[in-house]
């Protein structure tokens, strides 16, 4: 399957803040979700997890399976969720990986179009139902969104060597004889 072109969304994370120790709850999520991190950041402690299922294709799914974790908590964890002081469903969008051109036809009509369309980028849309939205405010949670910039990688440059005329010095300087080599 292809790269998508245009933005797309790339996954779910929660993360819990608290002022007190959530490390309880990141013991008890630890067989069920994908643990990112559990401790201390910004003098606030952070639990950071996404879904363990792979397969998920959309927020929403995501969300839902994030959920299932929240709900089969042991009682301990269930205590730290509930004390936190925001439980957010961060979904991560990619904005894409290039620009669509686009050229005004005719000329001065300020209609502008994809100069092939087949290869534009095309728009991602996701919807979050009522039940989902109603599902994270009863377990106490926020849904944010995040947009990664499109980005592109660079090949480092090579620095040329400065040849030894630019520098002054020989081309090959002679070895020096240590100390031990002398004495022999």
């Amino acid at each position: 399957m292809p790269a998508p072109l245009g933005p797309h969304f790339i996954n779910v994370d929660l993360e819990v803040w608290s002022r007190s120790d959530l490390s309880a709850l990141g013991k008890a999520v630890a067989p069920l979700a994908l643990v990112l991190y559990v401790g201390k950041s910004r003098r606030k402690h952070l639990v950071a997890l996404e879904a363990k299922e792979t397969r998920l294709s959309s927020p929403e799914a995501t969300v839902w399976a994030l959920l299932r974790v929240v709900r089969s908590l042991p009682p301990v964890a269930r205590k730290a969720w509930r004390s936190a002081e925001s439980r957010v469903f961060n979904v991560g969008y990619q904005a894409g990986e290039f620009v669509t051109p686009l050229h005004e036809r005719p000329p001065g009509s300020g209609r502008w179009y994809a100069k092939d369309p087949r290869k534009a980028a095309k728009a991602s849309v996701t919807t979050l139902g009522p039940k989902l939205i109603q599902a994270v405010a009863r377990a106490g949670g926020t849904i944010t969104t995040t947009i990664y910039p499109a980005t592109r990688q660079e090949p480092a440059r090579r620095t040329k060597r400065r040849s030894s005329a630019a520098t002054g010095g020989p081309a090959n300087p002679p070895l020096q004889r240590t100390e031990l080599a002398l004495r022999r």
